[in-house]
């Protein structure tokens, strides 16, 4: 169902759980807006979230737009921002080339 923030990071209790060691264990929430927007807030992880190349400042929510490509710590864990607020829908995972 609908939710309005999701976590993301390496601990199993994440929402979504990336098992890279880049990705810290709770490395960045996302929040839907009740306009209809998405926010990207990196929890203060060691290797950082970017939207598109921009590295998000910790604790400051970032306006992520639909199609943008978002990174956790590391180029293998990218995602594709979606428009819906279900998690299946949100983040569509980019698969990296020879993987």
């Amino acid at each position: 169902g609908e939710r309005p923030m999701y976590i993301v990071g390496r601990n199993e209790r994440c929402d979504l759980v990336l098992a890279n060691l880049c990705v810290s264990r709770t490395h960045a929430a996302v929040v839907h807006h009740a306009s209809g927007d998405v926010y990207v807030t990196d929890l203060g992880s060691a290797h950082g979230t970017f939207v598109g190349n921009e590295r998000l400042e910790p604790h400051v929510p970032t306006l992520a737009r639909k199609g943008t490509l978002i990174k956790f710590g590391t180029p293998l864990a990218q995602f594709l921002l979606l428009s819906t607020p279900r998690m299946d829908d949100v983040l569509r995972e980019v698969q990296s080339a020879g993987t």
